[in-house]
């Protein structure tokens, strides 16, 4: 079993590593003239937010085992998304044009495999947010209690329009919005996973 001492060294190194890779990506993408500019580092395992795993016993009212266990998955996947970085470089990540996603092919290997993996989960790419997307519905469908559905179902209703909808076109609004659009939709929707965990929690 962990002792607090070590416990509190497992996190400072975390801590480090995670500065370490986010120093590594700043020098990277200054040196190929595509500068990162970070809005959100994404969160720490030790933040309040993340560290709790218990979910309230109002959440599990007259649940099955199986749906139990789907919904500890999903409040998992929540927190995964919340540890993830936001962020803009010089070059736009415009659908069309591609150019920051030719520009990352060409010079992703000169970066650790720690350092690609965090760029690649960057939650400006809407793909990051289609499966969280889903799981908030279904998580909304699967609860029984009503004061608890009623509040996850609030909860749906708020998330940003430009993530599902449909231009005139038939293309998916989000990704032809410029970035500093898409880092607004990025917080409301970071905003309505923080409050779908707490809900989940019993915060």
């Amino acid at each position: 079993m962990e002792t607090g001492l070590e416990n509190l060294g497992n996190k400072k190194e975390n801590i480090r590593k995670k500065d370490e890779i986010i120093k590594e990506l700043i020098s990277f993408s200054a040196k190929y003239n595509n500068p990162i500019s970070f809005v959100s580092f994404g969160l720490d395992e030790d933040s309040e937010l993340i560290k709790n795993t218990k979910i309230n016993s109002e959440v599990l009212k007259g649940l099955s085992k199986e749906s139990i266990k789907v919904i500890e998955s999903i409040l998992e996947s929540l927190k995964s998304f919340l540890k993830r970085p936001l962020f803009t470089t010089d070059i736009p990540e415009k659908a069309e044009n591609r150019e920051n996603e030719k520009w990352w092919k060409e010079h992703k290997k000169e970066v650790s495999k720690e350092a690609q993996d965090y760029y690649e989960n960057n939650r400006i790419r809407l793909g990051k947010y289609l499966g969280i997307y889903g799981s908030l519905s279904y998580l909304s469908h699967l609860i029984v209690n009503p004061k608890v559905k009623i509040k996850l179902l609030d909860l749906n209703f708020g998330i940003p329009t430009e993530l599902f909808n449909d231009n005139e076109k038939g293309d998916k609004v989000y990704p032809t919005l410029d970035d500093k659009e898409k880092i607004k939709v990025a917080e409301k929707f970071a905003e309505i996973v923080e409050e779908a965990i707490s809900i989940l929690e019993g915060k």
